[in-house]
């Protein structure tokens, strides 16, 4: 069965096979306004589940490089403790250049703790990507408004934080 977009990015109906799967995980805690650059790797798949479905993306500092051209549904899965009266944001930013980084606006999610002690949350956000050149296009992920004792979770046993790249077909 294929898939089409209406509009002007029309999926390759002969493509429409998903061929890439791939699953990344911060493995230890983050508590800074930054882009996420350490502590990330492939997730394991001692329980069985599937982490890696043909080449992968592959990672430097935090940079993603998508393995192939077309249409990528990126996402992120984060769980953070969130100090009381703080609140947390977590965009995937992407380049078209390999240098000029902007937010993809509909991917920011934010999540806001008013209560009267720590409080454990978790949010997900995805974004929709045409990667037209694979030295050009990428994608990083980045924390915004975070203050003192709030953190995103990061653990490679329970892979609290969670970045995926699904390759949807081709351009």
């Amino acid at each position: 069965m294929a898939s089409v977009i209406r509009g002007d990015d029309n999926f390759d109906t002969a493509e429409a096979d998903i061929s890439e799967v791939d699953k990344w995980i911060l493995t230890v805690n983050k508590s800074d306004a930054s882009v996420i650059s350490t502590n990330l790797e492939r997730a394991g798949t001692s329980i069985g589940f599937v982490s890696l479905k043909g080449t992968g993306m592959s990672q430097s500092s935090g940079i993603f490089t998508f393995p192939s051209t077309g249409f990528w549904m990126v996402s992120s899965n984060p769980t953070w403790a969130i100090a009381v009266g703080d609140n947390v944001g977590l965009h995937i930013d992407r380049t078209q250049d390999n240098n000029t980084w902007s937010s993809v606006t509909a991917a920011t999610m934010w999540a806001s703790n008013k209560g009267s002690s720590i409080a454990s949350t978790g949010m997900s956000l995805s974004e929709i990507v045409k990667v037209s050149n694979v030295s050009l296009d990428k994608i990083r992920f980045r924390i915004s408004s975070i203050n003192s004792g709030t953190y995103i979770e990061g653990s490679t046993a329970n892979e609290e934080t969670n970045f995926i790249f699904i390759r949807l077909g081709g351009l």
